[in-house]
């Protein structure tokens, strides 16, 4: 009867640090990005500083939220819009040359509704092409805690 107990009270504090978890690694994978992309647009050396590290940063999001799944869909909603916000307009489009369509594109491919993911994808796709007046509204729904 202990080791049921005791296993019970593990699987709770895991789904409890699991939670905290996904709740943070948004701020935690957009930390990163923020900085690299803000570097690499500011940047004129080939190669771009830091590259891969917001892909990386991404695909580390992934893995902590559990995709490829419908539960983690809201989670990476909230992520690719956080991502689309450091989105900059400029004649140049230096935006695209950073890794930011593809830290996009990356996160897409952990989203379970086809959907969802092709509009995830258009928006990787129009900061391309700094285009993303006609960009898709990002709908996210809360995920639950349970």
């Amino acid at each position: 009867m202990r080791w049921i107990v005791a296993g019970a009270v593990a699987l709770s504090m895991m789904a409890s640090t699991n939670a905290f978890a996904q709740s943070s690694a948004v701020d935690d994978t957009m930390a990163v990005c923020t900085s690299v992309i803000a570097e690499q647009y500011e940047s004129s050396e080939d190669p771009l500083p830091r590259w891969l590290e917001c892909v990386g940063a991404v695909e580390g999001f992934l893995a902590v939220v559990g995709a490829v799944g419908p539960s983690a869909d809201p989670l990476i909603g909230e992520l690719v819009a956080a991502l689309a916000e450091l989105y900059r307009d400029d004649d140049q489009c230096k935006i695209r040359e950073t890794e930011l369509p593809l830290a996009i594109a990356t996160a897409a491919g952990g989203v379970f509704e086809e959907v969802i993911k092709a509009e995830y994808i258009l928006i990787g796709e129009q900061i391309t092409d700094c285009d993303i007046g006609g960009t898709a509204a990002i709908v996210v729904t809360p995920a639950s805690d349970a």
